[in-house]
């Protein structure tokens, strides 16, 4: 398996574990897990879990769709579908996997090493719509995520 897909796998892993334990205290959600199969335009073909948030009468609330290890400006992607719409998580690094040159000639004029070059801490990210910038995901904006794709609330108090 390519290093890239191990490397993406892994990371999947670890944003489910912090999401079973964000919503660890929400009775009334239940988590389960559904394989799921990429193809990335690279041709590379494997199976990654898709996480399912489900209420307590087994209705979906809200799913993880994992979409790819291969991203411009990012090292994963993972989309966030619930009844009400999608969102979008990007794996970032301080280092992407792809730069961004401009340049007239042989001279250099301008060289990004990423769209996002503010990311100080690597994990998964939200794009703000309104600013672009990147919202490292911790359990607050994870639980607003949720409650933006679906008709889900979390109760205010948890």
């Amino acid at each position: 398996m390519d290093t890239q897909v191990k490397k993406y796998l892994a990371r999947l892993r670890t944003i489910y574990e912090e999401i079973e334990g964000w919503l660890a205290e929400d009775k009334q959600l239940r988590i389960a897990y559904k394989e799921y199969s990429i193809k990335e335009l690279s041709s590379v073909s494997y199976k990654a879990p898709k996480l399912l948030i489900t209420d307590d009468s087994g209705k979906l609330v809200a799913e993880l769709i994992p979409k790819g290890a291969w991203v411009v400006s990012a090292e994963g992607l993972i989309d966030i579908k619930g009844e009400m719409g999608i969102d979008n998580l990007l794996y970032l690094t301080k280092n992407p996997p792809i730069t961004t040159h401009v340049a007239v000639g042989s001279q250099k004029l301008w060289n990004s090493p990423s769209v996002y070059s503010n990311i100080e801490l690597e994990g998964w990210y939200w794009i703000d719509p309104n600013s672009m910038e990147p919202i490292l995901v911790e359990k607050e904006l994870f639980k607003e995520l949720v409650e933006q794709a679906s008709f889900y609330e979390f109760d205010s108090t948890n």
